[in-house]
């Protein structure tokens, strides 16, 4: 059974997403098709796509066609591509969320813009799709590839570390307003050498002193903080709404500030 996850800004209001799937269907035998997500207003920050393609991509086995529909409108200087990376393929616009997904380059990238005839306003059924058909019908990537070339750069916000703090920002928020955090479990530690902290959010108004093991640790509407699947420091509140009731968003800064005594 052959594997392909869409990553797209879709949406779900309108017969768009619908179509392309049938069209996969149509185009493999035996296809199972996989949901990564389809939100435009969340799918559009690259840093945003990329942060779930690093959590989805690990889980799927080698083989899978990993298809990033995001951002596609041609402009100056952008692209479509297809590559193999590690047993998997990935097709897609190519605006940097690849390269901040991956944080290196893959060993061949081939440029598929031109692999349709005509000119489209819908790569994804024009271009995508049928490049993932062939693909899956045996073809190779360099005859489908117009010419080898390297991926755009663009990198994760990483943290500023000081030896008494880390300045971090948030990487995502997820549908129940929890503030996933650039700042890892393993650097966290090693910054905070066993000494006391307190974790900010927008200001010192907002503020953990521990990490809990679950989100029930803390009371109704107080903040909590977890070390969430990905290994990353997750602020949250207990039956709330985090991101709205601090009126924070993705990018914004966190502060871990560490004490001696």
């Amino acid at each position: 059974m052959s594997i392909v996850t869409l990553l797209t800004d879709l949406g779900y209001r309108d017969p768009y997403l619908a179509m392309a799937k049938g069209k996969l269907i149509s185009g493999i035998k035996g296809l199972q098709v996989v949901d990564i997500s389809h939100d435009p207003i969340v799918t559009a920050d690259e840093m945003v796509g990329s942060y779930m393609l690093r959590n989805v991509v690990p889980q799927f086995p080698k083989g899978t066609v990993h298809i990033v529909s995001v951002n596609t409108t041609l402009d100056f200087g952008s692209r479509f591509v297809a590559f193999e990376h590690k047993g998997h393929f990935f097709i897609g616009a190519d605006r940097g969320i690849f390269y901040m997904f991956l944080a290196e380059h893959p060993e061949k990238v081939y440029d598929i813009t031109s692999y349709s005839k005509a000119f489209t306003t819908f790569p994804l059924m024009d271009i995508f799709i049928p490049v993932a058909i062939d693909l899956s019908h045996g073809k190779k990537m360099e005859e489908i590839g117009a010419a080898e070339i390297k991926l755009v750069e663009k990198t994760m916000f990483h943290p500023t570390v000081e030896p008494n703090r880390i300045v971090g920002s948030i990487l995502y928020v997820d549908v129940y307003g929890n503030l996933i955090t650039n700042i890892s479990k393993n650097l966290f530690e090693k910054v905070r050498n066993g000494r006391r902290f307190s974790i900010y959010v927008r200001s010192a108004n907002y503020n953990i002193t521990k990490i809990s093991n679950n989100y029930n640790e803390a009371i109704e509407g107080e903040m909590v903080g977890v070390i969430n699947y990905a290994g990353l420091i997750e602020i949250a509140m207990h039956n709330a709404n985090c991101a709205k009731m601090l009126g924070v968003e993705v990018r914004s800064s966190i502060v871990a500030q560490f004490m001696d005594g």
